[in-house]
C-alpha cells in the first residue's frame, strides 16, 4: 500500500507473558481437575488464569473495572475461539494503545450469532470492562484488513489498527454501547461529545501507527466497509497524532476556534533548541501565521508515531528569539507526573529558558480543562 509501511503500517509487538491458559495445555501441564478447581480462576468455557481468587481492578474512586486487561481478555478469547478476529477496542489494546482500551469491552467477530458474556462468570463483574461481546462476520474478514500482532501467539487474529479505529468511530457514531461505552469528558464539552471522543480516539490511534505519510485516501481504503466514509474524513481532517493523550486533545479541541480568529497555528511536539542542546518537547506551540518561518520542520519524518518531534524552534542563548518572541506562545500540559519535586525543578528551568527567549508559557491541568472557557481565556491574554 503506497504511502505506508511495507507491513501496512503494524508492527509485530511484544506484549508480554501471556497469562491465561487453555484447558488443553493445563492437562498437558498435568493439572488435574482437583487443581483446576482449587488453584485456577474460569475465565471463560476452557480458559482459566493460576490464582483461586481474583480481584477487579478498582480507579481512584473504589469503582470495580475489570479483572484483565485488554490484551489479556483478547488472548483469553482467542484460546475460547481460535477462529474469532479480535476488533474494535481488543484490537487498539493488541496495537499497543495505552488509553481507554482496558475499560471499554472486548469485541470479536465470528461466524456465529452475535452474543453476549461476562470474563470470570463467577464474579458476576458486569462492568464495561469485564464485557465480551461477539458479532458475526458471516464471510469472514478480508485478508488485507488482518494482521498477527502477538509475537508470542502467531495464530491470534485481530483487524489492523486503522480498521479497528475505524470501527470504535463508527459504534460512537451510532451509539452502540455493546462496543464502546461513552468515557468521561469534561461536563461542558458533553453537547459535542460524540465528535470530541471520536478525535481523540484517532489521535490516540495515530501514535501507534508509523504511518510515513498523511494519505488519507489510502486509509480510507483500508477502512472500507467499517466507518461511513464522509464521518471518517472529518474526524481525519480534526486529527493530529502529535497529541500524546486524550487531555492533549482536548486542549487542542478547545482552542480550536479563538486560534483560527486570531490567526494562529496549532503546531505539536515543538523541540526548542538552544546551541546544540534539546531544552524541551513542548506539547503545543501557539504560532501566529506570520511567524511560521521559525519553526523548522523536518522533511519526510520516518513515522508519526517515531519521529516526533517533527519540528524545531532554535532559541538564542541569550536575547529573544527572533522579532521579540511576540506570536509565538508555549503550552505544556502537566499531569500527575509533574508534582514530583524532581519534575518542578526541571519544569521551572524549562520556562526561564522559554521566557528568556520572549516566549510566555502557559502551563494546563486537567482542572483548567474541566472549567469551561478557562484555558482559551487564559491563551487569549497570551496571544
Amino acid at each position: 500500500m503506497k504511502g505506508l509501511t511495507s507491513s501496512n503500517a503494524v508492527v509485530l509487538r511484544e506484549l508480554g507473558v501471556q497469562t491465561t491458559l487453555g484447558i488443553k495445555e493445563l492437562r498437558q501441564f498435568g493439572v488435574s481437575g482437583y487443581q483446576l478447581r482449587t488453584r485456577y480462576s474460569r475465565v471463560l468455557k476452557g480458559v482459566y488464569v493460576p490464582g483461586r481468587s481474583v480481584s477487579p481492578v478498582k480507579d481512584h474512586r473504589g469503582k470495580e473495572l475489570f479483572v484483565l486487561d485488554a490484551v489479556e481478555r483478547a488472548r483469553a478469547y482467542h484460546l475460547a475461539n481460535p477462529r474469532a478476529v479480535i476488533a474494535g477496542f481488543g484490537a487498539l489494546a493488541l496495537a499497543k494503545m495505552k488509553y481507554f482500551v482496558d475499560e471499554q469491552p472486548t469485541l470479536a467477530l465470528t461466524k456465529s450469532p452475535r452474543d453476549d458474556k461476562l470474563f470470570f462468570p463467577a464474579l458476576n463483574l458486569d462492568t464495561p470492562g469485564n464485557r465480551l461481546h461477539t458479532r458475526q462476520a458471516r464471510w469472514g474478514t478480508p485478508s488485507g484488513k488482518l494482521w498477527r500482532p502477538d509475537c508470542t501467539n502467531p495464530e491470534l487474529h485481530a483487524v489492523r489498527p486503522m480498521v479497528a479505529c475505524a470501527q470504535v468511530i463508527a459504534a460512537l457514531e451510532s451509539g452502540d454501547e455493546r462496543a464502546v461505552v461513552p468515557w468521561d469528558i469534561p461536563a461542558f464539552l458533553e453537547p459535542w461529545g460524540k465528535e470530541i471522543r471520536q478525535i481523540q480516539i484517532l489521535d490516540a490511534t495515530l501514535r501507534t501507527q508509523p504511518i510515513r505519510r498523511r494519505r488519507v485516501d489510502k486509509v480510507v481504503e483500508q477502512i472500507a466497509g467499517s466507518c461511513d466514509e464522509k464521518l471518517f474524513r472529518w474526524v481525519w481532517e480534526r486529527a493530529d497524532a502529535g497529541s500524546e493523550s486524550p487531555p492533549e486533545s482536548l486542549m487542542r479541541i478547545q482552542l480550536r476556534g479563538i486560534l483560527k480568529e486570531n490567526g494562529y497555528d496549532y503546531l505539536t511536539q515543538v523541540a526548542i533548541v538552544s546551541g546544540d542542546r534539546v531544552v524541551t518537547v513542548v506539547d503545543a506551540l501557539l504560532v501566529h501565521t506570520t511567524r511560521l518561518r521559525l519553526v523548522e520542520e523536518i522533511p519526510n519524518p520516518k513515522s508519526w508515531s517515531e519521529a516526533y518531534p517533527c519540528r524545531i524552534l532554535k532559541v538564542p542563548d541569550k536575547g529573544k528569539v527572533g522579532g521579540g518572541g511576540q506570536g509565538i506562545v508555549a503550552l505544556m500540559f502537566d499531569g500527575s507526573h509533574h508534582l514530583s519535586n524532581e519534575q518542578k525543578n526541571r519544569d521551572s528551568e524549562i520556562s526561564a529558558v522559554l521566557l528568556g527567549a520572549g516566549i510566555p508559557v502557559l502551563r494546563v491541568t486537567m482542572a483548567m480543562l474541566k472549567i469551561g472557557g478557562r484555558v482559551p481565556a487564559r491563551v487569549e491574554k497570551l496571544l
